[in-house]
């Protein structure tokens, strides 16, 4: 009989993986379609198959991982947070892959984001994905992300097609967010 109970649960967690799959995959092919479709009726828009297959991958690691982060979770300020986390995670990677953050996406400045987004995968690995640990990690997060602020807005000014008052405000409003997802980790067990 426990051999059933064991199969049954598996079948579950099968069944769960492949709809999630499903689903996700649904989603990044909608979000696809929106620059395909520019693409067609407007000459601003303009992505070689190496952008759709990068946003593809990217829109899909991210929606997956939330989905099987999440999918024990039963706490609403969990998820939110979860969510705001994976969502700020993929844009600063796409940010700096089709801009930058720092003058172009060819900047080496920009490289400074990698510190940011290796405080959140090596941290949030090592607490497991716990709320309080998820909420410090958040907290050690907004920190290094305002040292690169501050790093970039100092060595960088005078040079010609960077704005330091756009990376205070593009990376202000990234700190505020990160520190939300904190916030929102550390109510989720309140």
């Amino acid at each position: 009989m426990e051999i059933l109970s064991d199969f049954s649960k598996r079948q579950k967690s099968i069944n769960f993986l492949y709809r999630s799959t499903e689903l996700v995959l649904a989603v990044t092919i909608f979000v696809l379609l929106i620059p395909f479709i520019a693409m067609q009726i407007s000459d601003e828009v303009m992505w070689s198959s190496a952008d759709f297959i990068v946003a593809g991958t990217l829109i899909f690691s991210i929606g997956l991982t939330f989905k099987l982060i999440s999918q024990k979770i039963n706490n609403s300020f969990y998820k939110a947070a979860l969510g705001l986390t994976l969502f700020l995670i993929l844009a600063i990677i796409w940010i700096n892959l089709a801009v930058g953050f720092i003058g172009s996406e060819h900047n080496p400045a920009n490289l400074l984001y990698l510190v940011v987004l290796a405080v959140i995968l090596i941290g949030s690995t090592i607490i497991k994905f716990k709320p309080i640990g998820m909420s410090n990690v958040l907290l050690i997060n907004a920190l290094m992300h305002s040292l690169v602020t501050i790093i970039a807005f100092f060595s960088l000014i005078g040079e010609q097609n960077i704005n330091q008052i756009e990376i205070l405000i593009t990376n202000g409003f990234f700190i505020i967010l990160w520190l939300s997802a904190a916030w929102l980790f550390r109510k989720s067990v309140t």
